[in-house]
């Protein structure tokens, strides 16, 4: 049982993550429509969106030999997602953001895998080893675009970005590294282990604050860590001074 329910954790994770990246690039495509021609970030979005479809057939395929029939994302989620595909048009920096919150969590759980010298199963250690390397450089395309554009925004438009920024990253967190609703409710788990294991203890905080360090830094690099976002990321929990 120890067992199914880790296998069950892993292709949830898989099944949540292709999901991701369908919205991921839905968006992308989105966010390309009006590039003017000659622009290199158009060559590039695409070159992402051909290697995310290949991640999403290389999970799927995971998904499938599993045997286990996974949802994935609630209804919640399903319907906000194209919320999130139309900020790819309309204010493509938040847009950014929310794919380094999606992307930053799992690749900092999967390179902290791969280096702790744990016996991983050869399929599931060849998957990871292909999502870091090419998950580097999307997540690198992200900053850079951020870092370009980020300082040319309005101050509305900071302010907005400075405070809703946290809350996609603490949602996108939980997404990526706590079980599912379905987890929860298939192996009647109860909410008190849950609690104990993820929401209340210290060293899942740890684990989540040292997957969005790299993002939360780069808020600070841009400015963004101000007197009325700052009490957002710790009402959180995911502010680390």
């Amino acid at each position: 049982m120890r067992a199914r329910i880790g296998l069950h954790l892993i292709a949830t994770f898989m099944k949540t993550g292709l999901q991701f990246e369908s919205i991921l690039k839905r968006g992308l495509l989105a966010f390309a429509f009006d590039l003017p021609n000659g622009s290199p970030e158009y060559r590039y979005v695409y070159h992402e969106v051909i290697e995310e479809a290949q991640h999403g057939l290389m999970f799927q395929e995971f998904v499938n030999r599993t045997g286990l029939d996974i949802p994935g994302l609630g209804g919640l989620d399903r319907f906000l997602s194209h919320t999130v595909i139309r900020l790819a048009r309309v204010f493509p920096d938040l847009f950014f953001f929310f794919v380094l919150g999606g992307e930053d969590p799992i690749d900092h759980v999967q390179r902290t895998a791969l280096r702790s010298g744990r016996d991983i199963h050869p399929l599931l250690r060849r998957i990871m080893q292909i999502h870091v390397t090419e998950e580097a450089r999307h997540l690198c395309f992200a900053r850079h675009y951020l870092k370009r554009n980020v300082p040319r925004l309005d101050p509305v438009r900071r302010l907005v970005l400075s405070v809703l920024t946290p809350v996609i990253l603490a949602v996108m967190a939980q997404r990526m590294m706590q079980p599912s609703a379905q987890i929860v409710r298939q192996y009647g788990i109860p909410r008190a282990v849950i609690d104990e294991a993820y929401r209340r203890s210290p060293r899942a905080r740890e684990k989540t604050l040292a997957a969005l360090a790299k993002v939360r830094e780069l808020c600070r690099e841009l400015g963004l860590l101000t007197g009325v976002s700052t009490p957002v990321w710790q009402l959180l929990g995911i502010w680390s001074a």
